[in-house]
């Protein structure tokens, strides 16, 4: 086979692959992991510090984490912790609580149910650190004692994750007075007093027996005299009924990771957690429960990855009605893992992405190309694209989303895949591979009428006019920022970072790039209704390249307030946003159904 038949069977094979990190083995991402330009943010999380780690969706988030779980899998030669990872749709499938719950019953459920994964991942990890040849032979006979020792402490933890720690707790105290005479009783009376405490269950557990619950009785007695001669008898006696409830168990629960950590001999455990996101409403009260058991632990370190716009830690509250992680004192930020649209540090990475999958699937491409770690990218883009505007713009179109790169570049190559005489993408391909991405994208912002309005009512018109693919609004104007957002999280829109904006354009305007693929419908459309060529309409502009006194011209003014009409995604309804249905559920009125705060 000669070189360009082999390109096509890489490019066929490498199909087979998961665009998606999560989707692969830690066999396959030995091999795939690219170190990302920001390599900083890579060996600051190998660290015990807690920290979150910011990325649209499909930025790599995940890879790194997987690099960091790969290095902590024993035997551990590159590091000195061990690591778990855990994705949030892994426990909150947990079988004790359901969506219908209240927001209390499911955080408890959830966290309940990562416990119970993280022990159990941690007992696998036990055995294969035990099983180190090279820890064997520099313990000799001591090994088979701290294999008890471990696996009588995974048992406590086992136990405590059941059934909870029990805790006594007053219920109630009452005091008692009861008056006989010598002939007989004349009366007996009782008063109750006291303050009755608040012993709701805090982890919601329900084990299958309560500790026996008893009676603590406190008292004395004295006698009378009567008026007629005769003598009463009086019995005083303060009686407080003590019973047993269960709760998590933090305090136990630290003591026995801390005691696991040191009997594994390592210097700390690394938890994983990816798309915190995905916990939605739940969010800061699985963080508070997060922060009781982990928390001030330096054998522990959390490392959590999360979409920056749509995350949340905490529930804002201050002092004692405070729930959840602080950032900035609690964890810290370690970084922000987009990528610059730019030609001299994404398109690089981009393509050792590419030519890493490609040639892990075809082994032959080493021959013609070299290793990964040094292979010719000029000759790759040479026989892949037609040009260098081809892959530029390939790359451009992604907006620095790997995921979106590789999912563009199968579709634009899937002609080489199916004719032979086909070798080399041309600029067509790219952008009909970015305007079938972005026709998904279409769909979903068509369904809520008030992020859909902005789009095709306010920005669309602007991009007409301008012709240009972004615009700037005046770091003033905040009304429309959830809806700006909303578009940023379904990929319409692009935040543009203060790194590639004209300098000086950061102080008064933050800018909005529209997605290429969405800009390239719109071009089309607006060539064929001009009947004119598409070229001499929209035309993609660096947004660099401006000068100041340009500013003004692509400043987009929404004027009067956000469109609050709603569709609901269950009926069909509209409502308003301000409503407690929208804001709880997302759901309108009518098919929102309030549950009560407590169970």
């Amino acid at each position: 086979m000669n070189k360009a038949e082999i390109l096509r069977q890489a490019i066929k094979s490498e199909r087979a692959i998961s665009v998606r990190t999560e989707d692969q083995s830690l066999a396959d991402h030995e091999h795939l992991f690219i170190d990302t330009p920001h390599h900083e943010v890579i060996s600051s999380m190998a660290g015990p510090a807690n920290q979150v780690i910011f990325g649209r969706r499909g930025t790599g988030k995940t890879m790194l984490l997987r690099k960091l779980l790969r290095d902590g899998q024993p035997p551990n030669t590159k590091n000195d912790y061990i690591a778990i990872g855990l994705q949030v749709e892994d426990f909150k499938r947990s079988p004790d609580v359901s969506e219908a719950d209240p927001l209390s019953v499911r955080a408890r459920g959830y966290f309940r149910s990562f416990l119970q994964q993280v022990a159990d991942r941690m007992i696998g990890l036990g055995e294969r650190v035990l099983q180190n040849e090279g820890l064997l032979a520099k313990i000799g006979l001591r090994n088979r004692a701290r294999k008890d020792l471990l696996e009588d402490r995974f048992l406590r933890l086992h136990e405590i994750l059941r059934y909870g720690v029990p805790r006594t707790n007053p219920i109630a105290a009452s005091r008692v007075d009861s008056a006989a005479s010598e002939y007989g009783t004349h009366s007996s009376r009782a008063r109750s007093s006291g303050v009755k405490f608040d012993v709701e269950n805090e982890f919601g557990l329900k084990p299958d027996a309560l500790l026996p619950s008893a009676n603590i009785s406190l008292g004395g007695k004295y006698s009378s005299e009567n008026s007629d001669g005769s003598h009463i008898k009086h019995k005083t006696f303060t009686q407080a009924r003590i019973e047993s409830s269960y709760d998590l168990g933090a305090p136990e629960i630290r003591s026995l990771i801390r005691e696991i950590i040191d009997t594994l001999q390592v210097k700390f455990l690394m938890i994983l957690i990816d798309e915190w996101q995905s916990l939605g409403d739940c969010q800061a009260e699985f963080a508070h429960y997060l922060k009781s058991c982990f928390f001030g632990l330096d054998c522990v370190s959390v490392k959590i990855a999360a979409y920056r716009n749509i995350c949340k830690f905490n529930n804002g509250g201050t002092r004692d009605n405070f729930r959840g992680i602080e950032i900035g004192q609690d964890i810290s930020i370690v970084g922000d893992v987009d990528l610059p649209p730019a030609k001299d540090t994404t398109q690089a990475f981009f393509l050792d992405i590419l030519f890493g999958r490609l040639v892990y699937k075809e082994p032959r491409l080493a021959n013609f190309y070299g290793p990964l770690d040094d292979y010719n990218a000029k000759q790759l883009i040479k026989d892949l694209f037609k040009n260098n505007n081809t892959v530029e713009m390939l790359v451009r179109g992604s907006h620095g989303i790997s995921r979106d790169f590789l999912e563009a570049f199968r579709i634009a190559s899937s002609n080489i895949v199916a004719s032979p005489e086909r070798v080399k993408l041309t600029l067509d391909d790219v952008q009909n591979a970015h305007g079938k991405l972005s026709r998904a994208v279409q769909e979903n912002v068509s369904k809520a009428d008030d992020i859909g309005g902005l789009l095709f009512e306010h920005v669309k018109p602007h991009v007409h006019q301008t012709r240009v693919p972004f615009f700037f609004i005046s770091r003033s104007v905040t009304k429309w920022d959830e809806f700006i957002w909303e578009l940023i999280d379904k990929r319409a829109l692009h935040a543009v970072e203060a790194r590639n904006l004209p300098v000086g354009a950061d102080v008064e305007w933050r800018a909005y790039e529209v997605a290429y693929g969405l800009f390239e419908e719109w071009r089309r459309a607006m060539s064929f209704s001009h009947g004119n060529s598409v070229e001499n309409h929209l035309t993609w502009t660096d947004i660099k390249e401006l000068q100041s006194q340009e500013f003004n011209r692509y400043v987009l003014n929404f004027g009067g307030q956000p469109r609050s009409v709603r569709t609901c995604p269950a009926c069909g309804f509209q409502f308003s946003t301000s409503e407690h249905a929208f804001i709880k559920k997302q759901l309108c009125p009518n098919c929102y159904e309030p549950q009560p705060v407590n169970q």
